[in-house]
């Protein structure tokens, strides 16, 4: 695809370039225009491959802080159930739930709220990371 849209780019400056050719300074404006489409293309390029470097390193962060913070009653693997916690590999909870269940806790259940403790970054993170513990069951 990158290169399919370059080379039209190019064969479309040719055709064009050769009633152009007398008028130097419209010839600069035209290279100028492509240098710059090409220049966008590769930050999109680049942006978007960052992207999934950010989403493994979520990932990292959520599994960090869980096993930081949540691991004493659900374990690492969140199968621990201990002090009543739920197995969450097996939970059926939705996402939103989920981030609410970890924002305020469960205080009869012993479960702190950690809303006041974590960004919510944080909290969507470790939120994340619980989903990848139902994959590992």
């Amino acid at each position: 695809m990158f290169w399919k849209n370059n080379q039209f780019l190019l064969n479309l400056l040719s055709v064009h370039i050769n009633s152009l050719l007398k008028d130097e300074q419209t010839i600069n404006y035209l290279i100028m225009k492509f240098l710059n489409l090409l220049v966008l293309l590769h930050a999109t390029i680049f942006v978007s491959c960052s992207g999934i470097n950010n989403n493994s390193e979520n990932e990292n962060i959520g599994k960090n802080l869980f096993e930081q913070n949540c691991s004493l009653c659900h374990g690492n693997d969140g199968k621990l159930m201990a002090a009543g916690a739920p197995d969450l590999s097996v939970s059926v909870i939705d996402k939103d739930a989920a981030l609410i269940a970890i924002e305020k806790g469960s205080p009869q259940k012993g479960m702190p709220a950690y809303s006041n403790r974590f960004s919510k970054e944080d909290l969507l993170a470790i939120r994340d990371y619980i989903f990848e513990l139902r994959k590992t069951k």
